[in-house]
């Protein structure tokens, strides 16, 4: 009898544990595809973003319509009160899109970016956070930066996050030396734009961070490619 209870406490135990397991490996596989489905969603957002700033109607109105079929997907890992934002956020962006204003399309276009990428699961990205918010901030400086009057207040918070959200990496998950160091230059060189006011030097300090941001992105996605190839046995 006592043998019996021993081995039906040893089954429940043991089936706790795999239930456990299997609910663990649910929620995580559950958040990986909400972070897919946030991640495309992002990408008409991103997209129209240069030709906007260069008035490029053609390639606006296939961004926009790309986005527009993505709308009920993306609401749908979206919280209800996120998706009311999302939803203002894009009457503006056709709003602006109808009325041929690029500057207003770019600028909407990036808050509808960072909107989406607040509702990533951090836990569940195999890219940090923080490099989707530098993308961010390197699309959010071009749209500053086109103002006939830049707003240098604006600038220079978003250089400033810019360069937070990347020390909270840079030493502690990017191990690619010279990786680091490029990334080091280009975001201070964005910072020494912002304090000197500087429009050319800032636009060339976000392109060059959103050029790097691409180039992290492969590095977290493919590790391997951080390590040196063997070399040739003579």
């Amino acid at each position: 009898m006592r043998r019996h209870i021993c081995t039906v406490l040893l089954y429940t135990s043991v089936l706790f544990t795999l239930s456990t397991v299997a609910f663990a490996q649910s929620a995580a596989t559950g958040l990986e595809a909400k972070n897919k489905a946030l991640l495309h969603a992002t990408a008409p957002y991103e997209d129209v973003i240069e030709p906007a700033l260069h008035h490029d109607n053609a390639k606006i109105a296939k961004m926009l319509a790309a986005a527009d079929q993505d709308v009920a997907a993306t609401k749908a890992a979206l919280p209800g009160t996120v998706a009311k934002k999302f939803d203002n956020l894009r009457a503006k962006l056709h709003k602006a899109a109808d009325a041929q204003d690029g500057r207003a399309i770019a600028a909407n276009a990036v808050e509808i970016f960072r909107l989406i990428v607040d509702q990533l699961a951090t836990e569940a990205l195999t890219v940090p956070i923080e490099v989707e918010l530098m993308d961010y901030a390197g699309y959010k400086m071009q749209v500053l930066a086109a103002a006939e009057n830049p707003d240098w207040v604006a600038i220079k918070k978003i250089t400033d996050d810019n360069d937070n959200w990347w020390q909270a990496i840079a030493k502690s998950k990017v191990t690619n030396k010279q990786l680091r160091a490029s990334v080091n230059s280009a975001v201070r060189g964005a910072k020494q734009a912002a304090d000197e006011k500087n429009v050319g030097m800032l636009k060339f300090g976000a392109q060059m961070v959103l050029d790097l941001v691409d180039v992290l992105e492969v590095q977290f996605k493919y590790p391997l490619a951080d390590k040196p190839a063997p070399k040739a046995k003579s």
